[in-house]
C-alpha cells in the first residue's frame, strides 16, 4: 500500500498545482539542425504554452471516457471526446500520468471526429513485445462507421497516432462498443449496430501483432452479426473479453441483448482462427437470464486462467439493482447461469455505466453511475461472485453526469498500487473531464475509513479563438529580445470566448531550443485582442492591444525583459469609441520603436475601425519618462469598409513601415515614415491587385538594403506571395517600384481547407530575413494538399526573384489523420517568426491540442 499512498501524495500535490495559471511545458524534439539556406530538415518543436481552460458552454469534455492501468505500470491514462469548443476543437484526446503530471495529447483530430460524433470512447492497450503498451482507442459514431486510433508507441516514448474507420454497416447507427485484448495480443471489439433498440451484437477483431490498424477484420458482410437476433432495450453496454481455452489458445467472448428481444445472452466464438468469427456460424450463444429491458452488461472472466467461469453484472431494468450472474462452468462451455446477490447499489446506480473489476485477491470491485449526480464505489465482502457480500455504495465524486445515452464513463484497477481509478464527464459547469481514485481497494466501500478523491487530468484550453463567424482575431506577435531570444505575446482564449481572454507574454530562457520559456499574464485585461510585441533599447519588453471590453487601445511594458517584473499599462487618448469593428473589420495593433538621442519611444499604431471614437488609421507616440502620449497622427482616413490585417516594422535610424487590408478597396496597401512617426506619407498606396493579400500579410525591413518586403496569402488560388521594394524606401511609395513573386502554389498549399469569411485568422504568413538579406516565408501547408499535410512550412530565395523549393518546418512524425485547422491539429496556425542572436529561425505558432509551440532551426 505505500506505492500507492505515494500516488495519492503525487495526486494530492497535483490537486493543487493545477488550480494555478501556470506554464510547465513539455518538450518535443526531433535532433538538431544545422541551418542553410532553405534548410530546416531537423527542426525542433517545443510546447510554450498549454493555455489554462476555463468554463465553457455547450458540450463538455470527457463525456465519453474510458480508462487503462498502463502496461507494465499501476498507473493510468484516459481516452476521451473533448468536445468543450475551446478554439472550435471538437477531437478525441489522451491523457496519461507520468509519475509527476498528466501529459494530454490529440488522438484525432475534428474533421474525422466530427463534433459529437464520438461516442462510447474506449481504451486498451497492447501488451505483447515491441508493441506492449502501445494504446489503441476505439469509439462509434451513432452513424455507420466505428473508428480506431493506435499509437506507434507506448505512452512516454515518442510516437504518433494513426486512425482508420474499422468498420462500415450498410444501415443502421453504431453504439455501445467495447474492447479488449488478449494474453497474446488479439484485440476483439464488441458493439451494437443500432442507435437504440432493434440493434445487433457485431464483432471486430485483430490477430497479433496488431501493429497496424490495417491488421483489424471486421464481419464477413455488413450484415453479419454474432447472433441474428434483436434487441428491444435502449443498451448503455455491450462487453467482451477472452477466454483462455488452454496454454496458447484464447477464444473472444461476448455479452450483449437479443434472443427474441428478452434475453441477456453471453456468446464464445470457439476457435483457434479468429476469421471462424466473421459470421454467426462461428458463434455459440448461451442465456445468461431472460429480460425484456436491461440497460448494460459488464463481463469477467480472467484470461490468465484456463477455463476460468464467467461473472457478469447485469443491470436488468432502469428501476432495477445491479444484479451478478455466474456461469456453471468455465468460458468456453459456460452452461447455466444462475441469479446471485443484487449489488447494494440502488435502482438508480448502473443507468449510464458500470465496470466490474477483480483484483489479484479474487474479490469484485464496481464503479459506476449513480442517476446523474454521482460517481459510486462499491466492493465485495469475499471472491465468490454468487453469494458474496457487497458493501454499501460509497460516492468517490458529488457531481453532474450526463443523462444515459449522452456519456460514459470508464474504470480500472491498479493491483500492485491497490488503487482504483475511474474516469468521467462533468455534465455542468466547468464541464471537466475527472478521475476519481479509490485509494486502497482493501477498505470496504461504506467504511469511515475509506479514501477517496478526484482529480482532473486535463487542465488545458486553447490559444486561438473559438472559429465563429465573426471571431477573425490575429493572436499571436513575436520578436527578438536584445539578446536574440525570441519572445512572443499571445491571448490565452481557454475561456472559449472573447469575454476573459488572458494577455500572455512568454520569453525563451535559454539560448537552445530546448530551453524553457516563461510566461507572464498581463493585469487587468478584460477582453484583450490584436497584440504587438517590441523591444526598446534596454531590452524591455512592450505590448500594444486592443480591448474589446473597453474600446480602448493600450500600451503596456515591464521592468523585467521576462515579464516577471512590474507591468505598466498607458491608455492611448482615445476616448469616444464606442463599439468594436464589425468583422471583417478589425480593431487592430502594431507597436514600433522611434529612437531619440538613442533611446527608444513607443509608437503605437492602432486601427480603428467604427465611425464611433473617429475612424482611420493613426500613430502616435509615448514618451515613458513622462508617461504622456504626443499628438495623434492620422496615417490613412481609411473607407467606409473601414481595414484588417495590421502589420508594422522599425529600424534603428527612425524609419517605421505599415501594411494592413484595406477593406474598401480590397488591396494591401502601405505607408512609412523615416522620422520616427512625426510624419507619415500623405496617403498610402496600394501594392496588391484587388483583392489579394487579405489573408497572413506580415511587413519586414531587409536588414541589409532597409527596403520593404510583405507577404501574404491568396487563399483563393491557394497561394503564398512575396512582394518587395526594388527602390530606396523614399520611393516605395509607388506602386510601379514593387515587384511580387510567388513563394508557393495551388499546388502545395493548400489552403482552401480554411474560409476567409469565418477562419481566416489562422492564415498567417511571417516574413523574415537573414543577415545576407534572403527573405524567408514561414506559413501553414497542407489543408487539402496530402504531401504537406500537417506542416508549417518555410521558403527562402537565394537569389533573383524565384524562391527555393519549400521545407517542411514542422511536422512531428505523419499528419493526425483528419486533421484541420478549426481544431488546430495542424502546425502553424496564428505563427510569427524571428531570427536568434545567431540568426536561426524561430517560428512560434498555434499546433495541435490548440497549443502555443516555438519551432526552431539550428539551436
Amino acid at each position: 500500500m505505500c506505492q500507492g499512498r505515494d500516488f495519492l501524495l503525487f495526486l494530492m500535490a497535483l490537486a493543487v498545482l493545477v488550480g494555478c495559471d501556470s506554464s510547465d511545458p513539455s518538450s518535443k524534439s526531433n535532433g538538431p539542425s544545422n541551418v542553410t539556406a532553405a534548410s530546416c530538415s531537423s527542426p525542433k518543436t517545443r510546447v510554450i504554452d498549454t493555455g489554462f481552460k476555463g468554463t465553457v458552454t455547450g458540450v463538455g469534455r470527457g463525456l465519453w471516457s474510458d480508462t487503462k492501468v498502463m502496461p507494465g505500470t499501476q498507473i493510468p491514462a484516459t481516452a476521451y471526446y473533448d468536445g468543450s469548443a475551446t478554439g472550435g476543437n471538437a477531437s478525441l484526446k489522451a491523457s496519461y500520468w507520468d509519475g509527476a503530471k498528466f501529459n494530454v495529447e490529440t488522438v484525432a483530430a475534428d474533421t474525422f471526429v466530427a463534433a459529437g460524433s464520438a461516442t462510447w470512447v474506449k481504451l486498451a492497450f497492447l501488451t505483447v513485445g515491441a508493441n506492449k503498451g502501445r494504446p489503441l482507442v476505439v469509439w462509434t459514431t451513432g452513424a455507420l462507421t466505428v473508428k480506431a486510433a493506435l499509437r506507434s508507441a507506448a505512452f512516454g516514448s515518442t510516437g504518433t497516432w494513426s486512425t482508420a474507420v474499422i468498420d462500415t454497416l450498410g444501415a443502421g447507427a453504431t453504439r455501445a462498443a467495447s474492447v479488449s485484448v488478449s494474453p497474446v495480443d488479439h484485440v476483439g471489439i464488441t458493439y451494437l449496430t443500432n442507435s437504440t433498440t432493434a440493434g445487433r451484437a457485431r464483432f471486430i477483431y485483430c490477430d497479433s501483432p496488431c501493429a497496424s490498424l490495417a491488421g483489424f477484420t471486421t464481419m464477413t458482410a455488413n450484415t453479419d452479426v454474432i447472433e441474428n437476433t434483436t434487441q428491444a432495450a435502449n443498451i448503455m453496454g455491450v462487453d467482451t473479453g477472452w477466454c483462455k481455452f488452454d496454454a496458447t489458445t484464447y477464444y473472444p467472448v461476448a455479452v450483449y441483448h437479443g434472443n427474441g428481444s428478452a434475453n441477456t445472452r453471453y456468446a464464445v466464438c470457439s476457435s483457434a482462427n479468429l476469421s471462424t468469427c466473421q459470421t454467426s456460424a462461428g458463434w455459440t450463444a448461451s442465456n445468461i437470464s431472460t429480460v425484456a429491458a436491461p440497460v448494460l452488461m459488464s463481463l469477467h472472466t480472467d484470461p490468465s486462467v484456463t477455463q476460468d467461469g464467467v461473472r457478469i453484472l447485469v443491470k436488468p431494468a432502469a428501476a432495477t439493482a445491479l444484479t451478478t450472474y455466474t456461469s456453471a462452468s468455465g468460458c468456453q462451455a459456460p452452461g447455466a447461469f444462475t441469479v446471485g446477490t443484487s449489488v447494494a447499489s440502488g435502482t438508480t446506480a448502473g443507468t449510464a455505466w458500470a465496470k466490474l473489476l477483480r483484483d489479484s485477491g479474487g474479490r469484485f470491485h464496481i464503479v459506476t453511475n449513480t442517476a446523474t449526480t454521482s460517481v459510486s464505489y462499491i466492493n465485495s465482502a469475499t471472491s465468490n461472485f454468487q453469494s458474496t457480500a457487497w458493501y454499501a455504495a460509497a460516492t468517490l465524486d458529488t457531481v453532474t453526469l450526463p443523462a444515459a445515452g449522452a456519456g460514459a464513463g470508464g474504470a480500472d484497477l491498479a493491483n500492485s498500487y491497490g488503487m482504483v481509478y475511474a474516469s468521467y464527464g462533468q455534465a455542468a459547469a466547468p464541464f471537466n473531464l475527472s478521475m476519481a481514485i479509490v485509494n486502497d481497494i482493501n477498505v470496504p466501500s461504506n467504511n469511515a475509513a475509506a479514501i477517496y478523491y478526484a482529480v482532473i487530468p486535463d487542465y488545458t484550453g486553447g490559444i486561438n479563438m473559438p472559429l465563429a463567424a465573426g471571431n477573425k482575431t490575429r493572436n499571436v506577435s513575436v520578436a527578438a529580445s536584445r539578446t536574440g531570444e525570441p519572445a512572443a505575446v499571445y491571448i490565452d482564449h481557454s475561456a472559449g470566448a472573447l469575454a476573459g481572454g488572458r494577455l500572455k507574454y512568454a520569453l525563451r530562457s535559454g539560448s537552445t531550443a530546448d530551453s524553457s520559456w516563461s510566461v507572464a499574464t498581463l493585469p487587468n485585461t478584460i477582453n484583450p485582442l490584436f497584440p504587438a510585441l517590441a523591444f526598446d533599447h534596454e531590452g524591455l519588453p512592450w505590448v500594444s492591444y486592443y480591448d474589446s471590453g473597453t474600446f480602448k487601445y493600450f500600451l503596456a511594458t515591464n521592468t523585467a525583459v521576462d515579464g516577471l517584473g512590474t507591468w505598466t499599462v498607458y491608455q492611448a487618448p482615445i476616448n469616444a469609441k464606442t463599439a468594436s469593428a464589425t468583422a471583417p473589420a478589425t480593431d487592430d495593433t502594431a507597436i514600433a520603436m522611434a529612437y531619440v538621442n538613442g533611446k527608444a519611444q513607443p509608437v503605437l499604431i492602432l486601427m480603428n475601425s467604427t465611425a464611433a471614437g473617429g475612424q482611420g488609421l493613426r500613430a502616435l507616440r509615448l514618451d515613458p519618462e513622462t508617461g504622456v502620449f504626443g499628438a495623434m497622427v492620422t496615417v490613412d482616413a481609411l473607407g467606409a469598409q473601414f481595414a484588417t490585417r495590421l502589420s508594422a516594422d522599425f529600424d534603428l535610424n527612425g524609419n517605421i513601415v505599415i501594411a494592413y487590408y484595406d477593406l474598401t478597396t480590397a488591396s494591401v496597401r502601405f505607408n512609412f515614415t523615416m522620422n520616427g512617426g512625426d510624419t507619415w506619407k500623405p496617403a498610402s498606396v496600394a501594392v496588391t491587385g484587388g483583392g489579394v493579400g487579405r489573408e497572413g500579410l506580415s511587413i519586414r525591413l531587409n536588414p541589409k538594403t532597409s527596403k520593404p518586403a510583405l507577404s501574404y496569402y491568396q487563399a483563393s488560388t491557394n497561394s503564398v506571395f512575396l512582394s518587395e521594394c526594388t527602390s530606396a524606401l523614399a520611393s516605395c511609395n509607388s506602386p510601379a517600384n514593387w515587384t511580387s513573386t510567388t513563394v508557393q502554389n495551388s499546388s502545395d498549399v493548400g489552403v482552401s481547407a480554411v474560409p476567409a469569411t469565418t477562419h481566416e485568422q489562422m492564415l498567417n504568413t511571417s516574413l523574415t530575413f537573414d543577415d545576407g538579406g534572403v527573405p524567408f516565408v514561414s506559413y501553414m501547408g497542407g489543408l487539402g494538399s496530402s504531401n504537406q499535410a500537417s506542416a508549417l512550412v518555410v521558403s527562402d530565395r537565394t537569389s533573383g526573384f524565384t524562391p527555393t523549393a519549400p521545407v517542411t518546418l514542422a511536422r512531428l512524425g505523419p499528419a493526425l489523420a483528419g486533421a484541420s485547422p478549426v481544431s488546430q491539429a495542424q502546425y502553424g496556425a496564428s505563427l510569427g517568426s524571428v531570427r536568434n542572436a545567431l540568426g536561426q529561425l524561430i517560428t512560434v505558432h498555434v499546433g495541435p491540442n490548440n497549443w502555443l509551440y516555438a519551432t526552431s532551426c539550428g539551436d
